[in-house]
């Protein structure tokens, strides 16, 4: 008799959580707002163009050709740093914003003519200033490795919030539309957000129909849009009882 009471009462638990399932109503609510980003990394790229124009057919084996040209090589480089450094002067952005990268080895990057500098500027405006100077000289190419928002953990903290009214809203429409009320809140969940910009998923050095660079386009994979704005976003998914 006490197995069949206890049957009864889980067995009616069972059937008010399956009615409870079938007036529910499961909402997105979104939140986001446009930033101009504090600190911006920037990696460049010198390549030497005319890196083995001098050495046509020789003998990749013989030892003093081979090292003749890296020697020629660390000179250039070093003037194209030098010239480089020149250029982010006249864009007030100091030599100490270059970042000394201890992790990453290039073998024999003077032979290959070619090395790699990462900066640490921290405002937009120069870095415009400075891909505008880039863009004249064809040694040099660069890209965006990362952004960041000095504020952005009270920007996310308000955003949170507009993205849960923003789903509380939605939800009050749909169920004032169908002549219900919105009842309890059953579960709150944050939906993570992937922030690439629509017009930079995809690298996009050349307009492919005309052959020509894009006019800003050393943004392919960072977070800015054409702008130069951060989209900072907040998703959240909540659960609601319908009533009626």
């Amino acid at each position: 008799m006490k197995n069949l009471i206890i049957l009864s009462f889980c067995l009616i638990i069972a059937s008010i959580n399956y009615a409870q399932q079938d007036r529910v109503i499961r909402v997105d609510g979104l939140a986001s707002v446009k930033v101009k980003p504090d600190v911006i990394m920037y990696n460049i790229t010198i390549e030497l163009q005319d890196n083995y124009s001098a050495y046509d057919g020789y003998d990749t084996f013989d030892a003093v050709k081979y090292e003749e040209q890296r020697v020629e090589n660390e000179l250039k480089l070093e003037r194209a740093k030098k010239q480089l450094i020149e250029m982010m002067g006249k864009c007030d952005i100091p030599e100490s914003a270059i970042m000394e990268d201890q992790f990453t080895v290039v073998s024999n990057a003077a032979y290959y003519g070619v090395t790699y500098i990462t900066l640490k500027i921290e405002k937009l405006e120069k870095l415009q200033c400075l891909i505008a100077a880039m863009k004249k000289q064809d040694q040099f190419s660069g890209s965006i490795l990362s952004t960041e928002y000095k504020d952005q953990a009270n920007a996310m903290k308000q955003l949170v919030k507009e993205a849960l009214l923003d789903a509380k809203s939605k939800a009050e429409m749909m169920v004032k539309t169908l002549d219900c009320k919105l009842g309890a809140v059953l579960s709150i969940d944050q939906v993570p957000v992937y922030s690439y910009n629509n017009n930079n998923y995809y690298p996009t050095s050349y307009d492919y129909d005309n052959y020509t660079p894009y006019p800003y386009n050393y943004n392919a994979y960072s977070t800015l849009d054409q702008d130069g704005n951060m989209t900072l976003q907040s998703q959240v998914s909540i659960s609601f009882l319908i009533e009626d």
